[in-house]
């Protein structure tokens, strides 16, 4: 998603676009899954168990 918007350029900031839809999407799944080290740790807590 990254390198669609940034082959877009501008117009993948536009509200209305499909690209930008997908682009608040893809942000918000990684955001909504936690930070990658806080996630690690999770994984690292119940391989020990």
């Amino acid at each position: 998603m990254y390198d669609c918007l940034q082959f877009h350029g501008g117009f993948g900031y536009i509200r209305e676009s499909a690209i930008e839809r997908m682009y608040r999407d893809a942000r918000i799944q990684t955001i909504g899954g936690g930070a990658t080290e806080v996630m690690l740790e999770e994984v690292s807590k119940r391989m020990v168990n």
